[in-house]
């Protein structure tokens, strides 16, 4: 992969923080920055595996909860 350099300026405590954290992970700073940008190019915070969406909580606007609450105990206790 073609490599580009990338000047950045930063708060001094903050670029201090980012060596001293890439240190302890036993990398480069570029190391450190290259490995965050490619999780971040992973993430689709737009779209979640509906077993995610069903688990959390998060429901459809269009969905009656009461009702299939109510459903789901009858269900359940027939």
């Amino acid at each position: 992969m073609a490599k580009k350099t990338l000047q950045v300026e930063l708060p001094e405590e903050e670029v201090n923080f980012m060596e001293s954290y890439a240190r302890k992970q036993g990398k480069s700073v570029a190391e450190f920055l290259e490995q965050y940008i490619q999780r971040l190019q992973t993430l689709d915070a737009d779209s979640l595996h509906p077993e995610v969406t069903r688990m959390t909580g998060i429901l459809p606007e269009h969905l009656d909860v009461e009702s299939e609450y109510y459903e789901y105990v009858r269900k359940k206790h027939q």
